[in-house]
């Protein structure tokens, strides 16, 4: 068994080494955020998730990937990439989820939409959006979202996209 303890961050770094083999992970939601965590119904709390991983049971988790890099629980492009990988250590650190809706706002005052074409069956459309997300679970940055369907062990993950205003 492998135990990952962190975040989505932490998970996402990892998962890498798990494809293509028969292993058994466990998560240990130290991040900030969560969201697989939560997706999976994980105990935030340390004592429960050790609980969860000495007395619960197997599941197996969909994977997706995008140019060679493979994700569990979200992939993103837009908005929330742009958070995550600019907010400032210190502010996430003391202020936890906080900072990182501080560092939402401070980002969105000064971020550019963008056009994006979408060709559905055949009919193409080009919109301004904030964010395109694909999701394989019920969380993104630690809150529960609209997800398009995506369930994390069926085989069905969701494309969100995010008009610009």
């Amino acid at each position: 068994m492998i135990i990952v303890g962190g975040g989505d961050g932490s998970l996402s770094s990892a998962i890498d080494e798990f494809v293509g083999h028969d292993s058994v992970f466990a998560l240990l939601p130290l991040g900030t955020a969560n969201s697989f965590a939560r997706t999976l119904g994980i105990p935030l709390d340390l004592e429960g998730a050790i609980r969860t991983i000495t007395t619960g049971r197997r599941r197996r988790v969909d994977l997706g990937v995008i140019n060679g890099d493979y994700f569990v629980n979200a992939a993103a492009l837009g908005l929330s990439p742009l958070i995550g990988d600019t907010v400032p250590h210190k502010l996430k650190r003391y202020l936890g989820r906080l900072g990182y809706l501080i560092w939402a706002v401070w980002c969105l005052m000064r971020f550019r939409p963008f056009r994006l074409k979408v060709d559905n069956n055949g009919q193409n459309t080009t919109i301004w959006a904030t964010e395109v997300r694909i999701l394989n679970g019920r969380f993104h940055g630690g809150v529960e979202i609209e997800n398009g369907g995506a369930i994390f062990d069926h085989g069905s993950g969701g494309i969100v996209l995010l008009r610009a205003a």
